[in-house]
């Protein structure tokens, strides 16, 4: 017993050694040497694990981008040696992705997102409160990433979610359909890709109002940039196609009929993909 308290008391002065080499900006590579050493003695001792997280946490909040991106990729890292700590780590990201910062907002999120999917994909109520209270938030973020970040992080979790009931299915999507209008044509096109994911995932997305979705996509259609316009086709015609069975005949029709105009588009595969069937 002694010596694995010697053991461990080790492994801490290690680490401890480790941590100014990875803020040092002077030692080349010193980030990505840090990182690589702490993985080890953790992988030697996962005992220390705890210890690790404790002593990075103030550095993802670092002034530098590399040492807040290398701290959290060993705390990352050494979650996929020791499971037993992936909620503390998640408990730490959640505040950060309310971070004044953008940078580490941005950060926090896709981060979050892995560690969910990856080492709690079992605790679904547990990521579905997440879902709710951390990243549908950020889609009203003011920066542009971030919002594209939110989006991208519900679009992976939800296959973990699709046994949730129509309302949560209607929050996140109500939450979203106002990014069609956002002024970043890349949350656009996720807007929609996403919402189409959700839509065909559900096993409760048949109870979704299907017709006033396809409605919101229309738009978008007629949209400034090629490459949403062609997203819009591609996820609207997906939608329509799935639900054929439980959607209007009129509907459809009336649908069809907005496609018309993309047979006269300036780009040759919108063009060609309106004209296919």
């Amino acid at each position: 017993q002694v010596i694995d308290k010697n053991e461990i008391q080790f492994s801490k002065d290690m680490v401890n050694i480790m941590v100014p080499v990875l803020q040092d900006p002077k030692i080349s590579g010193g980030s990505f040497l840090a990182v690589g050493q702490i993985v080890q003695i953790v992988h030697r001792n996962p005992e220390v694990n705890s210890y690790v997280v404790e002593t990075l946490t103030p550095l993802l909040q670092n002034s530098g981008a590399e040492i807040r991106q290398a701290a959290l990729t060993t705390m990352t890292d050494t979650v996929s040696i020791d499971n037993r700590i992936a909620r503390n780590v998640v408990d730490l990201l959640i505040p950060l992705s309310k971070h004044s910062n953008k940078d580490i907002r941005h950060l926090a999120l896709p981060n979050l997102q892995l560690l969910l999917k990856i080492h709690l994909r079992d605790e679904t109520q547990f990521i579905t409160d997440v879902v709710l209270k951390t990243f549908i938030p950020r889609l009203q973020d003011p920066d542009n990433d971030v919002r594209l970040a939110a989006l991208d992080c519900i679009g992976e979790l939800f296959p973990l979610l699709e046994d949730n009931d129509i309302h949560f299915l209607r929050n996140v999507t109500k939450a979203m359909i106002p990014l069609l209008k956002d002024s970043e044509k890349n949350v656009r096109k996720s807007t929609l890709t996403n919402i189409k994911k959700i839509m065909k995932s559900g096993n409760n997305s048949s109870q979704l109002e299907k017709d006033a979705i396809i409605q919101d996509f229309l738009p978008l259609l007629q949209d400034s940039d090629k490459d949403v316009r062609k997203t819009a086709l591609e996820e609207t015609r997906e939608i329509m196609k799935f639900y054929e069975s439980n959607i209007d005949a009129k509907f459809v029709v009336d649908v069809t009929e907005k496609f018309a105009p993309l047979l006269q588009d300036s780009d040759h595969q919108i063009r060609q993909l309106a004209a296919s069937k």
